[in-house]
């Protein structure tokens, strides 16, 4: 094994998104619209997708690429995954572990990507806490599209009595899963999701907590501060609360920015229609918070402020037939359309 990379004291990975009264068409675990595995539901279908789905089997394996060069082109977080196997490809070339995701096509559907660290980390731990893990590579280890150091890519190691996130060799030829994001297809394709005045929006918030080394905090007390900043990273503090949570097995936890306990500030005061808004969080195991970041909310306070209308729709895209049309169209890498028969595609 490739020694780990130093990190910060706690790191985070964390997805983003509006709590809508809904009902999930898909669950864990059932086939998804491409014939894959549904392992992942963020709760809405802001930014296109709401789902990740998994293909249902090991589609091989490949190096990571990019052996002895830092990219500093991959993130973590769930619903990076994608981004990250667009960028190793344009720097890393398509010989490698995102490389087949790309190319990779079930039931007509082209759009996958290799999993980052805490999509496949969520993989695993979703599937496996209801018996749906049945992925066997011949060592048990398996890529993520996340970047360690310049030798180095994260992996997650499944072996009988051990689950493990490490970082290997990227000249290495670990297995891969590729996953997709997805939403529910249904009569009309741009499906609505009703909110009404006495439901309390809230942003829903999954991260993993690790420590110095990379290893999840499992079943570790955390204090999670919240506070949402205006125009700037450094901007006025609108509202800041605090959560009390315990993390799983696996260091994930979850939880719902609005939901806390208010220390300045209301949720519901919240001017989203005022300029940028900016989250910053905080994390305390017992030693003190530790300031893990501010990220800029994109789609999540706009879809707050349409709510004032009663619906949130999905924006709309354009259509075109694959993946070449697209690119002549005008969309680049990373971009979303639509086929004519309302299946989301991703240009790569």
């Amino acid at each position: 094994m490739v020694t780990k990379m130093k990190k910060l004291l706690l790191t985070i990975v964390t997805t983003l998104g509006l709590t809508l009264l809904s009902t999930a068409q898909y669950e864990i675990g059932s086939t998804g619209p491409a014939g894959g595995i549904i392992f992942y539901d963020k709760g809405n279908d802001i930014d296109g997708w709401r789902y990740l789905e998994a293909a249902p089997n090991v589609v091989g394996n490949a190096p990571w690429g990019c052996y002895g060069t830092v990219m500093n082109l991959t993130n973590s977080v769930i619903g990076s995954g994608l981004q990250n196997s667009i960028n190793i490809v344009n720097t890393c070339g398509p010989n490698t572990a995102a490389g087949v995701c790309l190319n990779y096509s079930l039931n007509n559907f082209d759009d996958w990507f290799l999993p980052s660290i805490d999509e496949l980390v969520v993989m695993y731990n979703n599937l496996n806490s209801i018996q749906a893990w049945n992925y066997n590579a011949a060592n048990g280890q398996y890529w993520s599209s996340t970047e360690s150091f310049n030798i180095g890519s994260y992996i997650i190691t499944v072996q009988p009595g051990l689950f493990d996130v490490t970082d290997d060799n990227k000249n290495w030829t670990d297995y891969i899963i590729p996953c997709r994001k997805a939403y529910y297809t249904s009569t009309n394709s741009n499906e609505t999701a009703s909110t009404s005045a006495n439901i309390p929006g809230a942003i829903s918030y999954q991260a993993v907590a690790r420590n110095a080394q990379g290893a999840p905090l499992a079943d570790t007390n955390l204090q999670v501060l919240f506070t949402l900043r205006t125009d700037s990273l450094m901007g006025a503090a609108e509202y800041t609360e605090t959560h009390t949570l315990t993390s799983n097995s696996l260091g994930l936890f979850t939880t719902a920015f609005g939901l806390g306990s208010p220390v300045s500030g209301t949720f519901g005061g919240i001017n989203w229609t005022a300029g940028n808004k900016y989250l910053n969080v905080q994390i305390d195991t017992g030693s003190g918070f530790v300031d893990m970041g501010t990220q800029q909310l994109l789609s999540t306070p706009y879809s707050l402020y349409s709510a004032k209308a009663g619906e949130i729709k999905n924006p709309g895209l354009p259509v075109f037939t694959d993946n070449a049309a697209a690119l002549a169209g005008g969309l680049e890498a990373g971009d979303m359309y639509r086929t004519a028969a309302g299946v989301l595609m991703v240009v790569f």
